[in-house]
């Protein structure tokens, strides 16, 4: 993967996560997903969330990677 295309989960928001239990993590990726917040399921993912299926995993993926504010606030 490019430079350009990495992000980077904060220390803040690591620390946050870890006041999440698992389940918690999942439900609140899924709802991103529902919600069709595919950027923020991204950062839900990347904090420790688990998709459903391999498919939403795709999905989120997809988007990551054609989305023009990928980048976010997140570096490598």
């Amino acid at each position: 993967m490019a430079e350009h295309e990495c992000i980077h989960v904060s220390e803040e928001d690591k620390v946050l996560a870890g006041f999440y239990s698992q389940d918690r993590l999942n439900q609140n990726l899924m709802a991103a997903v529902s919600d069709e917040d595919l950027t923020q399921a991204k950062q839900w993912q990347l904090l420790g969330g688990k998709a459903a299926t391999s498919e939403i995993e795709e999905r989120i993926e997809h988007h990551y990677r054609n989305s023009p504010l990928r980048m976010l606030s997140y570096w490598c």
